[in-house]
């Protein structure tokens, strides 16, 4: 068996430095499409959001289309849980 650290061995080093180099350069193209804003027609008046941020304003106002005594309205499932 060759030198590695602890269970890893040189071979499976060699082989894992390239596969975390793949990796993190996917990760990072990922994050870079993630955390662009962009203009987002889903909402009323369009306005440049990250896609998370404008995932959430649509679900607050279809939320808040809802009254308090329906079901949806009274579990407050699709409703903001805390008012700003």
């Amino acid at each position: 068996m060759s030198e590695g650290l602890g269970w890893m061995t040189s071979e499976d080093l060699a082989l894992t430095h390239p596969a975390c180099c793949r990796l993190y350069i996917a990760c990072e193209a990922y994050h870079t499409s993630i955390s662009k804003k962009i203009v987002s027609d889903a909402l009323n008046e369009p306005e440049k959001l990250l896609p998370i941020d404008a995932l959430g304003a649509v679900m607050m106002v279809h939320g808040e289309q809802f009254p308090e005594d329906s079901g949806f309205g009274a579990l407050g499932l699709l409703r903001p849980l805390f008012d700003d």
